[in-house]
């Protein structure tokens, strides 16, 4: 009998034994496959790692239209390159940028220590603008010069990028316009459209032209106040339904915005609304908030 468990677990240990030389021989050929498949393939870096394309780099030299995309106007993005023109030639020209302010360098005599002082940049609509912001931070009114500057030009790390990735890169662009091109390719913006830029510089906000439009939309969210920002709900829902942007209604619905505020059911639906609820598309009709206001569109 214990002859027979002795031969028993004899048999036990061969067996144990031939599965660790097969497995370890099988571990050999398939390190060899890895090894043989990475050195074939162009697709592989030196970690075995896929090289991944980055998302927005353009594939075609022609044109660029990306479909399935959640946007204001369409569902295709398309290329900022065939954004129309917002700004004559000869202005980008001669200052740089595609953008809707200007920049001015000021001097004067600063009231606090009355000696000659320089501000730049000063980004204003018009040189009286600037004029005034030198006398609102305490300069001596007829001690004050104003001259209209370039914009910052480009760094190198952006057009490097840009060249990397294949982005557009129009003429006679300055640093902030090179900052919205890219955000533009990385997440797919479109064009912000005229309506909606000028809507923007009503409200006296400082921007790029080629800004995208959900991101103009973000930039208005990020600066409106709480009545501003339910008008501007109303007509993103007023778009959604019309498909036309109704800008002109923006101080009708910042009174009626005023009794909303009151409306504890609203506002308890409403401060769940964010930019990115903004997106006609991306409009729920479901909350409560937009249930409130559809009555009054």
């Amino acid at each position: 009998m214990d002859c027979f468990i002795i031969f028993i677990i004899i048999i036990i240990i061969i067996y144990v034994i031939l599965r660790i030389s097969t497995n370890n021989e099988n571990h050999s050929i398939n390190n060899l496959d890895s090894y043989n498949e990475y050195c074939e393939n162009p697709c592989y870096d030196s970690e075995l790692k896929p090289v991944i394309e980055h998302k927005y780099e353009i594939k075609t030299e022609d044109i660029t239209h990306i479909s399935g995309h959640n946007d204001i106007n369409s569902e295709t993005w398309i290329d900022p390159r065939y954004d129309p023109e917002m700004k004559p030639e000869n202005e980008r020209k001669q200052y740089n940028g595609n953008v809707n302010y200007m920049v001015f360098s000021g001097k004067g005599i600063f009231n606090t220590t009355m000696r000659v002082r320089t501000i730049k940049p000063i980004k204003a609509f018009s040189y009286n603008q600037a004029y005034n912001t030198l006398v609102n931070e305490g300069f001596t009114p007829d001690s004050i010069q104003i001259e209209r500057c370039c914009h910052e030009p480009p760094t190198e790390e952006q057009l490097y990028a840009m060249q990397e990735h294949k982005d557009f890169i129009p003429e006679n662009i300055c640093k902030e316009d090179a900052s919205c091109l890219i955000d533009r390719y990385m997440h797919e913006d479109n064009f912000a459209g005229k309506e909606l830029l000028s809507f923007a510089t009503e409200q006296e906000l400082y921007f790029s032209y080629y800004i995208g439009q959900k991101a103009l939309l973000s930039y208005l969210w990020t600066v409106f106040k709480n009545e501003e920002k339910i008008a501007l709900y109303m007509i993103c829902i007023k778009k959604s339904i019309s498909n036309k942007w109704c800008f002109n209604n923006f101080e009708e619905y910042k009174i009626k915005a005023s009794e909303f505020l009151s409306n504890e059911c609203f506002m308890n639906s409403f401060k769940r609304i964010n930019e990115y609820n903004l997106i006609p598309n991306n409009i729920s009709k479901r909350t409560n908030c937009y249930k409130i206001v559809l009555p009054f569109i």
